[in-house]
């Protein structure tokens, strides 16, 4: 899990650059680590099999849908819904 003051920082904006796009993306991505972590544990062969691996539910690879922000955010919905589930 990442320190709150880094969280804290890419919230607020400061420590991504110029860029204000950068921020909300490092959250998406920390959220969906969070969430694979949460359901899989530290087991990363398992993680990078489901990130790898075509998924019906997503209708794609996590990991191309995850080169977009809209894919990114559509993956950690996808994993809300599935720790939902647990």
């Amino acid at each position: 899990m990442a320190c709150p003051a880094a969280t804290r920082a890419f919230r607020t904006g400061t420590g991504t650059g110029d860029d204000p796009r950068v921020a909300p993306a490092v959250d998406l991505l920390l959220r969906a680590t969070r969430s694979l972590v949460a359901t899989m544990g530290q087991a990363t062969a398992n993680m990078s099999h489901w990130i790898e691996t075509e998924n019906r539910g997503l209708q794609g690879v996590p990991k191309g849908l995850m080169k977009t922000v809209s894919g990114l955010a559509q993956t950690v919905q996808y994993r809300d819904a599935a720790r939902a589930n647990v």
